[in-house]
Formats: structure tokens, C-alpha cells, sequence
């Protein structure tokens, strides 16, 4: 028997799929490719999954912008610190800090959350500090 967490997170996830697939063909290969890994994802890491769902190189780049919207992937905007999409308004505001962040302490390379409502269902394993959520005040 589910647990209630695990079927709120089921429930987020099924309503992510019928979001995305329209847009995002195959992303449920791809949330499948992620089961068992980090809540922390470096973009490294999500494009070596996504090519090995089939992924083509040219369609990365919007496959992740599209994960942001969709409020799966949170970025990165301070250390340690992520932020999530959910208001649109204030997107080239996060993905800035995004990009300033990731230059600042990872040589460019971006780092995203993946939203705790999907943490059950994908059986993430925690990073060793849990990531706080930045409050952007607009």
C-alpha cells in the first residue's frame, strides 16, 4: 500500500507527463534514466541522460528550459541555493543568477534541483546539505 507521500508524488508526476509530452517527447524514458539518483543534478549529468534516451544534441538545450517552466528542474542561483520557475515574470531574473552562479563557482556548469514532489516516486537519494529555496522578492 502507497504511503500518502508517495501518492502525492505519483500524482505530481502523472500530471507532469500529461503537461509535458506534448512538448518533451519521450520524457518519461528520461525520469526513468533519473530513478535512484541525486535530487542535485549538474547539467553534465541531465544531457548524458537525455542522450541516452535519444536525445538529439540541438533539442537539450530546450528539453531543459521546458523542465525549468515546468517547475521540475529548480536552478541554482546562489550556493547551494535553488530556485523554481513559478512565476514567469521573474524567470530572466533566476536563470541570470543561474548563469552567474554557475560561472562564479562551477566553471559554467549549472546545478538543478529536482522538485521535492518528485522525490518518492524517483527514490532521489539527498544531497549531503539540503538545498534551500532562494525567496525572490519581486
Amino acid at each position: 500500500m502507497c504511503s500518502g507521500l508517495e501518492q502525492y508524488s505519483r500524482f505530481a508526476l502523472d500530471s507532469l507527463l500529461v503537461e509535458a509530452a506534448p512538448r518533451i517527447p519521450t520524457i518519461e524514458a528520461l525520469l526513468l534514466n533519473l530513478v535512484g539518483g541525486r535530487d542535485v543534478i549538474t547539467d553534465e549529468t541531465l544531457r548524458k541522460e537525455m542522450i541516452a534516451v535519444g536525445y538529439k544534441p540541438e533539442q537539450l538545450d530546450s528539453v531543459i528550459d521546458m523542465m525549468g517552466e515546468l517547475t521540475f528542474l529548480g536552478y541554482e542561483v546562489a550556493p547551494e541555493r535553488f530556485e523554481f520557475l513559478y512565476e514567469l515574470d521573474s524567470a530572466a531574473k533566476v536563470l541570470s543568477m543561474a548563469r552567474k552562479t554557475a560561472d562564479e563557482l562551477n566553471q559554467g556548469m549549472r546545478r538543478f534541483f529536482i522538485h521535492p514532489a518528485y522525490h518518492p516516486y524517483l527514490e532521489l537519494r539527498a544531497t549531503t546539505s539540503a538545498p534551500g529555496q532562494l525567496a525572490i522578492e519581486m
